[in-house]
């Protein structure tokens, strides 16, 4: 699942989504 679908699914803006996507843009656990 893509950081975009869990911030859309919680209703998180697309501006703190893509703070979390470049912070922690790493590999998944």
């Amino acid at each position: 699942m893509k950081a975009q679908d869990v911030c859309r699914k919680h209703g998180i803006s697309p501006a703190t989504c893509y703070e979390w996507e470049s912070k922690y843009s790493g590999p998944s656990p």
